[in-house]
């Protein structure tokens, strides 16, 4: 899964993305992400270091990922 900002995110669009499929055994993941800094990397440490570990592990299909609060914040 990549882990790049989208151009428009809203609410809706998160949740219009999630398969009314979805289920336990057929999970949907919604991840919150540290926003991306001047470096064009996550602000947070642990986003950092969980970066690699998200995009092997879940599928883009089968998540949305939600960019929130910028480090000022």
């Amino acid at each position: 899964m990549p882990l790049l900002p989208p151009t428009t995110q809203t609410p809706q669009s998160v949740l219009s993305s999630i398969p009314s499929t979805a289920s336990l055994k057929d999970p949907f993941f919604v991840i919150f992400f540290a926003s991306i800094d001047e470096s064009g990397r996550p602000w947070c440490g642990d986003c950092s270091a969980a970066e690699g570990v998200i995009a092997r592990t879940i599928s883009e299909e089968r998540s949305a990922l939600v960019y929130v609060g910028q480090r000022p914040e």
